[in-house]
């Protein structure tokens, strides 16, 4: 039997294969350039919305049912990906994340609403603004991390293909497995995204 600390739970936007793909290739590029203790696995991209922690049964259940009301209540959007930053000390950072754009007021609306929705079941949103991003890498391995060249480095077009983000996802961590999350929970948005005539 598990143990309830080995999993975690959090509600995330999916990223579309072709993006996956592109960072992938471009990961393959960077590995022996900036050697990060930990590159995330491609399967395991994401857009968090919220770190719920451990959830119990009970609680899961509740946490299904907010995501499928909040899905129907939300219209689809855009986003695409710019960028690369990181987090952390500024010689050896901690996270090295690729960023968002698109429709960013949309984004924080729904993150926004996600975690109103979550607060009541008893989950406390971070007390940190909401900076989207999408982790690629963490533990920055030597100093002197060479920030110097980021505004110089370009993504592929694959990469910065915008999406229709069409759905939440809730995922349960794996401590320990690569790939580590696993998808439990799909909630497309039932409203149509507005056309221009």
């Amino acid at each position: 039997m598990k143990e309830a600390s080995t999993e975690r739970y959090f509600v995330a936007l999916p990223i579309p294969a072709a993006q996956r793909a592109g960072l992938k290739a471009w990961v393959y590029e960077k590995k022996e350039e900036w050697p990060f203790t930990k590159w995330v696995h491609e399967a395991d991209y994401h857009l968090t919305l919220q770190f719920l922690g451990n959830v119990a049964a009970q609680q899961l259940n509740q946490v299904k049912e907010a995501l499928t009301l909040l899905a129907r209540e939300t219209v689809p959007f855009r986003l695409a990906m710019e960028g690369i930053g990181t987090f952390g000390r500024p010689d050896r950072p901690h996270i090295l994340w690729v960023g968002a754009t698109g429709e960013l007021e949309r984004l924080h609306a729904l993150q926004s609403l996600v975690t109103a929705r979550m607060r009541p079941l008893g989950f406390k949103p971070d007390d940190r603004p909401y900076r989207p991003h999408i982790t690629l890498a963490r533990k920055y391995r030597q100093s002197r991390f060479p920030y110097d060249r980021l505004n110089e480095i370009s993504l592929s077009p694959e990469i910065e293909e915008p999406w229709l983000v069409e759905g939440v996802v809730l995922y349960r961590s794996h401590l320990g497995r690569i790939p580590m999350y696993e998808a439990i929970g799909w909630y497309p948005f039932e409203h149509k995204k507005e056309e221009t005539p």
